[in-house]
């Protein structure tokens, strides 16, 4: 999260595209990864549009006969700047095309993709040829550290930073995330809303109530 906010400021000081490719196992969250970020997106002071968008529905057709890609691009088109986060990059089987298209939509953007690692080893030249990476963002499994601390910034992001979690939070998230960091960010997304809603103290009773 912090690689993307960095690019973020540069998104809104300098303009330009910036592509991040986000590489990881099946399972590991990158999907999550994606909607934590729109949401960050969502929420900060200064209004910056956001997109998250399938790469598997791009040759899907709509009710008035175009393709769901066709359909961005349009959408792009009308955007002076735009965070575009594209997920299941390896489902598109044109997806150098795809890419080549949206770089041709867009002049300020950050472009967040995600891709599983033995495909993105096998096709990161074509891809580079079309949408330049500025930055790869490689997830691994936490360790209980890296947990305690990712668990810290949701709940920062969730709350604007008024909330910071107990150290009993992670723990109890730590125990239900069965070494999958797609469960443990799930599991604090889903726990700390319902709990904001109705004051309840963040603690590992909402995680409990949740898992």
């Amino acid at each position: 999260l912090e690689t993307v906010a960095e690019y973020l400021g540069v998104l809104s000081e300098a303009g330009g595209v910036m592509h991040l490719p986000v590489v990881g196992v099946s399972g590991i969250g990158k999907t999550v990864f994606l909607q934590t970020i729109q949401q960050a997106v969502e929420e900060l002071p200064r209004e910056i549009p956001v997109r998250l968008v399938d790469a598997d529905a791009f040759d899907e057709e709509t009710a008035d006969g175009r393709f769901q890609l066709r359909v961005l691009q349009d959408d792009l088109r009308q955007l002076d700047e735009v965070v575009l986060l594209i997920d299941n990059c390896n489902r598109d089987r044109e997806i150098d095309a795809s890419l080549r298209a949206i770089g041709e939509c867009v002049e300020s953007a950050v472009v967040v993709s995600a891709w599983p690692p033995e495909w993105w080893r096998h096709r990161c030249d074509d891809v580079e040829s079309v949408l330049q990476v500025t930055n790869e963002i490689h997830l691994e499994p936490f360790n209980q550290r890296e947990l305690a601390e990712v668990v810290r910034k949701l709940v920062a992001v969730m709350s604007n930073g008024e909330v910071t979690p107990s150290e009993e939070f992670a723990s109890a998230v730590e125990a239900y995330r069965f070494g999958y960091p797609r469960i443990a960010i799930l599991l604090v997304r889903k726990s700390i809303t319902p709990a904001f809603r109705s004051d309840e103290e963040i603690g590992p009773g909402v995680v409990e109530e949740t898992a």
